[in-house]
Protein backbone atom coordinates (compact mmCIF):
# COMPACT_ATOMS: atom_id res chain seq x y z
CA UNK A 1 0.00 0.00 0.00
CA UNK A 2 1.26 3.51 -0.44
CA UNK A 3 0.26 6.64 0.64
CA UNK A 4 -2.24 7.44 -2.42
CA UNK A 5 -4.24 4.64 -0.51
CA UNK A 6 -5.01 6.72 2.19
CA UNK A 7 -7.92 9.10 0.72
CA UNK A 8 -9.71 6.00 -0.63
CA UNK A 9 -9.57 4.48 3.04
CA UNK A 10 -10.50 7.41 4.28
CA UNK A 11 -13.68 7.39 2.48
CA UNK A 12 -14.76 3.81 3.63
CA UNK A 13 -14.04 4.46 7.26
CA UNK A 14 -16.20 7.32 6.78
CA UNK A 15 -19.15 5.48 5.47
CA UNK A 16 -18.62 2.45 7.74
CA UNK A 17 -18.79 4.84 11.00
CA UNK A 18 -21.96 6.18 9.25
CA UNK A 19 -23.21 2.69 8.72
CA UNK A 20 -22.13 2.24 12.34
CA UNK A 21 -24.18 5.99 13.50
CA UNK A 22 -27.74 4.36 11.57
CA UNK A 23 -27.32 0.65 13.04
CA UNK A 24 -26.95 1.98 16.74
CA UNK A 25 -29.96 4.17 16.02
CA UNK A 26 -31.98 1.04 15.15
CA UNK A 27 -30.96 -0.61 18.52
CA UNK A 28 -32.14 2.51 20.33
CA UNK A 29 -35.82 2.46 18.11
CA UNK A 30 -35.71 -1.18 19.18
CA UNK A 31 -35.26 -0.81 22.61
CA UNK A 32 -37.54 2.15 22.72
CA UNK A 33 -40.44 -0.01 21.16
CA UNK A 34 -39.89 -3.12 23.93
CA UNK A 35 -39.52 -0.45 26.78
CA UNK A 36 -43.08 1.20 25.35
CA UNK A 37 -44.59 -2.31 25.21
CA UNK A 38 -43.38 -3.46 28.58
CA UNK A 39 -44.47 -0.40 30.08
CA UNK A 40 -47.69 -0.89 28.00
CA UNK A 41 -47.57 2.33 27.16
CA UNK A 42 -48.69 1.07 23.28
CA UNK A 43 -51.63 -1.10 23.54
CA UNK A 44 -52.74 -2.02 20.10
CA UNK A 45 -50.69 -3.56 17.66
CA UNK A 46 -48.33 -5.26 20.64
CA UNK A 47 -47.45 -8.69 18.90
CA UNK A 48 -46.46 -6.77 15.66
CA UNK A 49 -44.88 -4.03 16.98
CA UNK A 50 -42.81 -6.60 19.45
CA UNK A 51 -41.41 -8.25 16.34
CA UNK A 52 -40.71 -5.13 14.64
CA UNK A 53 -38.50 -4.38 17.98
CA UNK A 54 -36.82 -6.76 17.77
CA UNK A 55 -35.60 -7.23 14.83
CA UNK A 56 -34.46 -3.94 14.87
CA UNK A 57 -32.79 -4.67 17.65
CA UNK A 58 -30.75 -7.89 15.76
CA UNK A 59 -30.11 -5.81 12.86
CA UNK A 60 -28.38 -2.65 14.88
CA UNK A 61 -26.60 -5.12 16.80
CA UNK A 62 -25.04 -6.94 14.14
CA UNK A 63 -24.40 -3.43 12.24
CA UNK A 64 -22.63 -2.36 14.68
CA UNK A 65 -20.34 -5.27 15.24
CA UNK A 66 -20.25 -5.22 11.26
CA UNK A 67 -18.73 -1.52 11.46
CA UNK A 68 -16.77 -1.50 14.35
CA UNK A 69 -14.95 -5.02 12.64
CA UNK A 70 -14.42 -2.69 9.50
CA UNK A 71 -13.18 0.34 11.10
CA UNK A 72 -10.91 -1.78 13.15
CA UNK A 73 -9.02 -3.43 9.95
CA UNK A 74 -9.17 0.29 8.08
CA UNK A 75 -7.75 2.20 11.06
CA UNK A 76 -5.00 -0.70 11.21
CA UNK A 77 -4.67 -0.54 7.33
CA UNK A 78 -4.11 3.15 7.89
CA UNK A 79 -1.91 3.23 11.03
CA UNK A 80 0.33 0.50 9.22
CA UNK A 81 0.71 3.11 5.85
CA UNK A 82 1.46 5.94 8.25
CA UNK A 83 3.96 4.18 10.30
CA UNK A 84 6.09 2.87 7.04
CA UNK A 85 5.52 6.41 5.93
CA UNK A 86 7.41 7.96 8.63
CA UNK A 87 9.76 4.99 8.81
CA UNK A 88 10.99 5.79 5.61
CA UNK A 89 10.65 9.70 5.87
CA UNK A 90 13.17 9.29 9.03
CA UNK A 91 15.59 7.14 7.81
CA UNK A 92 15.20 9.33 4.22
CA UNK A 93 16.26 12.80 6.65
CA UNK A 94 19.18 10.39 8.33
CA UNK A 95 20.81 9.78 5.16
CA UNK A 96 20.26 13.62 3.58
CA UNK A 97 21.59 14.83 6.89
CA UNK A 98 25.01 12.32 6.38
CA UNK A 99 25.48 13.89 2.87
CA UNK A 100 23.85 10.62 0.95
Amino acid sequence: MTLNDIPPIQKSLSIWEWVEWIATAFVFIGVAIEVAINRRIIKQRRVCLRKIGELLLVVGLAGELLALSQIQNLTDSLTEMLTQAIKFATALGVMQSHGM
